[in-house]
């Protein structure tokens, strides 16, 4: 028996890069979905939200 993936991570582009980079996670296990940003990538000096209104550049769910 297989399970169904329930994390997944999520990239970004951000301005002037060659390569994304992950900023954060969505995690399906539970409801409603949830997006963490990464602790690497909120400490990043050009991180950006991935949107504003909803997802804005802060820590927890």
């Amino acid at each position: 028996m297989t399970s169904e993936p329930t994390t997944a991570f999520v990239w970004i582009w951000l301005s002037g890069a060659e390569n994304p980079v992950v900023c954060g996670r969505i995690d399906a296990d539970r409801s409603p979905v949830t997006f963490t940003y990464g602790r690497h990538y909120l400490n990043r000096s050009d991180a950006v939200p991935i949107y504003e209104p909803e997802l804005p550049l802060q820590a927890g769910t």
